[in-house]
């Protein structure tokens, strides 16, 4: 399950950014130095850093004595190639279903499969979190314009208006790829830090759209607005919340497709969570855990690009507090392995299961594994409880 159930692995503290990250052994790395996956600082010793052995688990017994699996949940079973063995997948299909994997996405009976916003948390890596700024480039939020009204401290960002009617000011996120001291702008890919024994090759590498912005923020009035840009390399999504009227809309290129109550952003004090989705192929936003917004995203056969800016925040009118932002990104599920007769579905018999490991450039699970990837519910020794 690699960063969320690591096997032998270190623990490495980034010298740049200060960012702690898992890093496999399992085989070992080809070189004594490794990469923060948040700042791309690249002279960490993997040699001086804590190792560790694989997790140990607790296993719930019972649940599933009185149900059946749920999709998106971990269990452990029996590892079906080595009955010695137990193995801990995650639950994609369920009894009845056809499965397909079409980039990076899980489709259940010709249909993605969503997750909720609480199954996207669970499954969210992170890809960049601000409050580790690394010393030689600094934040990868930056101003669009200078002068700007955004100041900002150790990932702490803040946004003092001149006046109600000037216009939106933004914080851009960009992303980028290569060494902390030479960083070129590049789209968000699902090579992570605890691979980086397993290299791959340029043309396995994949960019990932399905992502997941999250921050905290406060206002010190209900003037204003506050701006959310996604984009997805398909459409560009712009959320405008007007904290003075409660309500909120949701633009795509330039077309109104959503308008709802907001008025969770300042209804009591303090810090509000504001999360923006692009999970899934569907737009989410939410406050405080509460849906706001849950649009479609297109599906088209033009040519799409590949955003290296794929978020935003706008202010205007109000003080604005931003803290602890955060990216995420979502697992990206390769195709399905030659085990099935050359065909891109599996349909699963009664009391059958598709397993996929959230590891997936290395995991071994129903692509690989015999009678069409297809697990007998015979196998299943539990529920995932806890990690130790």
């Amino acid at each position: 399950m690699g960063e969320r159930l690591p096997g032998e692995h270190c623990r490495m503290v980034c010298e740049d950014c200060g960012q702690s990250f898992l890093c496999g052994l399992s085989p070992l790395p080809l070189h004594t130095r490794v990469i923060c996956p948040n700042c791309g600082y690249a002279d960490n010793e993997i040699a001086s850093a804590k190792k560790a052995l694989g997790q140990r688990i607790f296993i719930d017994r019972t649940s599933l004595m009185f149900r059946p699996p749920r999709r998106w949940e971990i269990i452990v079973l029996r590892n079906p190639v080595q009955a010695d063995k137990i193995a801990v997948k995650r639950v994609v299909a369920l009894p009845g279903e056809t499965v397909n994997i079409a980039h990076g996405d899980i489709y259940i009976n010709g249909r993605i499969a969503r997750k909720s916003l609480e199954e996207q948390r669970a499954i969210a890596l992170l890809v960049y979190d601000a409050n580790h700024p690394s010393r030689t480039s600094g934040s990868r939020w930056k101003s669009e314009r200078l002068p700007s009204r955004w100041r900002s401290e150790a990932g702490h960002f803040v946004y003092s208006p001149a006046s109600l009617d000037e216009p939106p000011d933004w914080l851009l996120y960009h992303h980028s790829a290569g060494r902390s001291d030479h960083q070129a702008a590049a789209p968000i890919t699902d090579l992570t830090a605890y691979n980086q024994a397993a290299p791959r090759r340029e043309e396995d590498v994949h960019v990932v759209t399905d992502l997941l912005l999250s921050f905290r923020c406060k206002f010190s009035d209900k003037r204003g607005t506050l701006f959310v840009r996604a984009d997805d390399g398909e459409s560009l999504f712009e959320a405008r919340l007007r904290l003075d009227k409660g309500v909120g809309e949701l633009w795509r290129t330039d077309k109104l497709v959503g308008a709802a109550t907001t008025t969770e952003l300042t209804r009591q004090a303090g810090l509000q969570l504001v999360e923006v989705s692009l999970f899934d192929r569907q737009y989410l936003l939410a406050v405080n855990g509460n849906v706001v917004f849950a649009v479609p995203r297109l599906t088209s056969s033009r040519d799409v690009h590949h955003p290296t800016t794929p978020f935003a925040i706008g202010a205007q009118g109000s003080e604005v507090e931003l803290e602890d932002l955060k990216i995420f990104r979502d697992v990206y599920y390769y195709n399905l392995l030659p085990n099935n007769n050359g065909k891109e579905s599996v349909r699963l018999g009664p009391r059958e299961y598709f397993l996929l490991g959230d590891n997936c450039p290395i995991s071994e699970d129903s692509r690989s594994w015999p009678n069409k990837g297809a697990v007998s519910a015979r196998l299943f020794l539990g529920r995932l409880l806890n990690l130790w």
